[in-house]
């Protein structure tokens, strides 16, 4: 096929036919970065550009029915010289980076003194005339070119990689603000420049460029949300409150109040969302609850009003505003928000709950306070208020105290089968041993603190357990029995009367007379 006169083709966007007797030249792909021999690069460029805009249809023949363009390829063309091909080509590839060059903003010309002026594509106009050097020694800023060094040329005092122009060092930021004039994606400037331009790192400087554009930033699309900053956990109740208005919802304003430590709600239906109003519910929730230290609020006017400060002054309460327009940095009472109008909404719409929005709501406190909260793990009643609050649900359950209560009497029943009841009184002689003492050492009772502890004579508070009675000793009467009579009074008879009286004997023996028993004190016994 004769390559230099069959692109010489008047008119554009025509059908025709491509016979070749080569199977692989009508279908080469010439813009794979690949070894060619330089004839090669400049028919990949006139394939590319001069044949891709046409649609043709490609057709293989033999070389007996392709005798005509393989006859005027050997018979030279009177006045042509043989030997000009090369410069043919050469013609074809000019013209057609003539008007790639004229699309870009710097011109020709400038791309033209620009390069005669750039001591690196000046070694690249010479290595592509001459030959390239070993790579060993290719330094690193002649690298990227040398890596492509197949696909270089220079055509009209510009260098050319394949079809895109290779742009000086000087130039490249105003072809870059070319390629990105209508402000285009990244991947979509890369597309752009692929097809255009190249330089070392060509893809790395647009990102950059692209990145540092201030109208592509502030049009772009907002950032990731950062992570979630934590509260400091609070120790105990009523350490910290969060607080805030939401409505008008369902005709009312509700005014929320959730501690950080328990996660106990408050809610108070209200008319208008006020300073009056806020602080006409804090006072009788401080009332029965306590003061908390610290109380968390968003930048609303209600809460930034002179009054709503003095009150929390007043009360010695740290007022903490959180970052405006970020519901977020309150996120705690937003989240019980969306958990009550969540259940609200679904209480309304049922018709058992058919009461004031006032019952429903005290019916949606109770059954949240006495749900076991995900984050604490119990109950924010038993957190807040240190119990359980009964419910309907508790019923279900046995009774547990009776039968506890019936267990420890049948217990105590069996136990005091092997025991002996011991009281003692004050004044009582008494043998002591505690599970330190080793031998039973005599003390006297002083007084009882409960019917089986008592406090000795020497301040010892000891246990029924670990006393016994003593029995005292009488000392020995040296008296005789006559002398005993003597000395006994005789009543006197001032009525005459014949009075017959037994006179005490004491006894000299070593046992003491037995007290009676204690249930018999009530008796008189003659």
């Amino acid at each position: 096929m004769s390559v230099a006169s069959s692109y010489n083709l008047p008119t554009w966007d025509q059908d025709f036919d491509n016979i070749s007797d080569d199977e692989d030249y009508p279908n080469e792909d010439f813009s794979q970065e690949r070894p060619i021999r330089r004839y090669q690069t400049y028919l990949g460029s006139i394939w590319q550009f001069g044949v891709f805009p046409f649609r043709r249809s490609n057709i293989v023949s033999s070389m007996e029915a392709h005798c005509l363009a393989d006859a005027l390829s050997r018979l030279p063309v009177p006045g042509i010289n043989p030997t000009s091909f090369e410069s043919e080509a050469s013609l074809v590839i000019n013209q057609i980076v003539s008007e790639t060059i004229e699309n870009l903003a710097p011109t020709s010309q400038l791309i033209r003194s620009r390069t005669s002026s750039d001591p690196i594509l000046q070694q690249i106009v010479c290595f592509i005339a001459q030959n390239w050097p070993l790579k060993k020694d290719v330094s690193d800023e002649i690298m990227p070119f040398f890596n492509r060094r197949d696909l270089l040329s220079y055509e009209q005092g510009i260098v050319m990689l394949g079809s895109r122009v290779v742009i000086p060092a000087t130039l490249q930021k105003p072809v870059l603000e070319k390629l990105h004039y209508t402000h285009p994606g990244i991947n979509a400037v890369k597309s752009l420049a692929r097809t255009t331009v190249w330089w070392p790192n060509c893809d790395n400087d647009i990102e950059i460029f692209i990145k540092r554009c201030e109208h592509c930033q502030r049009a772009g699309p907002r950032e990731p949300s950062t992570p979630l900053n934590l509260w400091n956990t609070p120790e105990e109740s009523m350490e910290r409150i969060h607080i805030d208005f939401t409505g008008p919802y369902h005709g009312f304003i509700w005014f929320v109040i959730i501690d950080a430590f328990s996660r106990w709600m408050e809610i108070f239906v209200l008319k208008t969302a006020t300073t009056e109003t806020a602080i006409g519910k804090l006072r009788p929730f401080f009332a029965t609850f306590g003061l908390p230290a610290q109380i968390v609020a968003d930048n609303g006017a209600q809460f930034r009003s002179n009054e709503f400060k003095q009150f929390c002054l007043s009360n010695c309460i740290k007022l903490i505003f959180t970052t405006p327009y970020h519901s977020r940095s309150n996120g705690l009472v937003e989240r019980a928000i969306r958990t009550f109008k969540w259940r609200y909404d679904k209480m309304s719409s049922d018709p058992r709950y058919n009461g004031s929005p006032y019952d429903r709501l005290q019916e949606l406190l109770f059954v949240y306070r006495t749900t076991e909260h995900n984050t604490t793990g119990r109950t924010p009643a038993e957190m807040f208020l240190g119990r359980k609050l009964n419910t309907v649900l508790d019923l279900l359950h046995p009774c547990v105290r009776k039968d506890i209560h019936q267990r420890q009497f049948s217990t105590k029943d069996n136990r005091d089968q092997s025991f002996k009841d011991r009281e003692f009184e004050v004044n009582d002689t008494v043998y002591v041993r505690r599970p330190i003492d080793t031998n039973w050492t005599p003390a006297t009772i002083a007084t009882r603190s409960t019917p089986l502890s008592c406090t000795l004579d020497d301040g010892r508070r000891i246990h029924a357990d670990h006393l016994k009675t003593r029995i005292k000793t009488p000392a020995p009467d040296t008296r005789t029995e006559d002398s005993i009579i003597e000395e006994s009074p005789i009543p006197s008879n001032s009525t005459n009367e014949s009075v017959t009286q037994t006179p005490t004997i004491r006894r000299n023996s070593q046992r003491t007379t037995r007290r009676p028993p204690r249930h018999f004190q009530d008796f008189e016994i003659n």
